[in-house]
């Protein structure tokens, strides 16, 4: 998969975790950081870096879940 760097790894999973709330001056930015990663070389190797942990996956998983039963 290639070297990743782990702070922009972190700081991508904070924006994804953050698209989530029900808050939109946290929501908003970070989906404008989400939209902006087609810009970020390596985003597809740090988005595949984030889903290859189990944690992550099923948190995202439940929060997805919880944002449809939102809506």
């Amino acid at each position: 998969m290639g070297e990743v760097d782990m702070t922009a790894v972190e700081a991508l999973h904070v924006a994804l975790q953050q698209s989530f709330s029900p808050d939109s001056n946290v929501r908003d930015p970070a989906e404008a950081a989400i939209k902006n990663l087609k810009n970020v070389p390596g985003a597809t190797n740090m988005l595949l870096h984030i889903t290859e942990e189990r944690q992550v996956s099923e948190r995202f998983c439940a929060l997805s879940k919880w944002r449809m039963a939102l809506e």
